[in-house]
């Protein structure tokens, strides 16, 4: 799987990267290449440098000059150039303007009003999908996420579904190479998101959806291109990452031995549980950047406009900032993990994706306290940079009506 080559100033190795993302348990080869040097190099996705270590992902999330998000943050870029996803692919002093226009709903404070929300739908799930014994809880983490953003933003639930299979389907069009499926999907979801800021500009309301289609950017009003990528970032981020992030933490409930006991007789440990999850299995494997100008890190040379990937994912497991990292441990301290990120691109909807996972797992261990992961479970990506369970087959005791 890994072609380990001779010395390259930093111990370059050349990566097959989608082997290394699907296979169960990835951790022991980062840290072959972390002890390497900490530098790889990948022929996959059209070539990249990938950081590996905790303080040089930091390090280069902090250093937006040099390591720049504005020719895209993906490997390969999915956005069309046209429309690019701001704040997620803008430099400073742009990115932080047009974070500004996101953060509102999505803010701390803001949070206690979705509680009902998420805690009504989980439940109407499980009532209707969850009565027989046997479910598949994939299927649970695939609805919350997108009908929350659809109310956070205005829509009506019912379109929930439309940006969902044209999300779907541009990232499985990048990670299976097939263009024709990620362009007609990209250019599916971003008609429909350019009909809806027409539709808002010319009757703006109190929705999320038409302050960002009446924003104004250094006082002027934000391009229609502009507009759209920010809405765009908000339904592919806001649904596609908080569903693995839910299905994850579901899946080690149910199979990390006295864990979901603990949880069942101690709820509060709850918030514990998803802060490792995500640190541990991080939704977002890796970011992309483009290097401004020539550079160097742990001696390795990379040269400007190559791509460069912030491996969060592997960084979440050097044990140089976390002791003893495959073993899954809620008493463990996770601050400065990098799940969502660091830095000007950190995730602008964190908040609500804690809450979502926090609320399901509580709902579902109170619904089947007794679940068993019933089916073997592949971790694998449906981007390149993403990673969750495809599927998570459960038996357990049917609640009594």
């Amino acid at each position: 799987m890994t072609d380990v080559t001779d010395k390259i100033d930093a111990a370059t190795v050349n990566l097959n990267y989608d082997d290394l993302n699907s296979s169960a348990c990835p951790w022991p080869q980062y840290q072959e290449l972390r002890e390497a040097g900490g530098v790889v190099r990948s022929n996959d996705l059209g070539g990249f440098w990938g950081l590996l270590g905790y303080d040089q992902v930091k390090a280069a999330a902090a250093d937006p000059g040099r390591f720049s998000s504005a020719q895209g943050a993906t490997i390969p870029r999915m956005t069309d150039p046209r429309f690019p996803a701001v704040p997620l692919e803008a430099d400073p002093p742009e990115a932080g303007l047009y974070r500004k226009l996101l953060q509102g709903p999505l803010r701390p404070g803001k949070m206690a009003g979705y509680v009902d929300l998420i805690t009504d739908l989980t439940r109407s799930w499980l009532r209707d999908h969850a009565g027989t014994g046997s479910a598949d809880l994939k299927e649970l983490a695939a609805t919350i996420p997108p009908e929350v953003i659809a109310h956070i933003l205005g829509l009506d639930a019912a379109d929930a579904d439309d940006f969902v299979a044209w999300s779907h389907g541009m990232v499985e069009g990048a990670a299976t190479d097939n263009p024709e499926l990620k362009n007609s999907s990209v250019q599916s979801l971003l008609g429909y998101i350019i009909a809806k800021i027409n539709h808002y500009r010319e009757s703006p309301d109190e929705t999320l959806f038409s302050a960002v289609a009446n924003g104004e950017v250094n006082g002027e009003k934000i391009t229609v291109g502009a507009a759209a990528g920010a809405v765009f970032v908000l339904i592919v981020a806001g649904h596609e990452t908080t569903i693995n992030g839910i299905a994850s933490l579901l899946h080690v409930i149910g199979t990390a031995p006295g864990l979901k006991q603990t949880l069942v007789e101690n709820p509060d440990r709850i918030p514990d549980a998803v802060e490792e999850i995500l640190r541990y299995e991080a939704p977002i494997q890796f970011m992309g950047r483009t290097l401004t100008e020539d550079t160097a890190v742990n001696g390795c040379p990379m040269k400007q406009g190559e791509s460069v990937a912030l491996m969060f994912g592997a960084a979440n497991h050097d044990p140089a900032r976390f002791p003893d990292p495959e073993k899954f441990d809620i008493d463990r301290d996770t601050s400065g993990h990098l799940a969502f990120g660091h830095g000007i691109h950190r995730c602008v909807g964190e908040h609500l994706a804690r809450l979502e996972m926090k609320i399901v797992a509580e709902e579902v261990l109170k619904w089947m306290p007794d679940y068993e992961v019933a089916a073997p479970v592949e971790l694998r990506h449906n981007a390149a940079s993403n990673r969750g369970p495809v599927s998570l087959q459960v038996r357990f005791t049917p609640p009594q009506s």
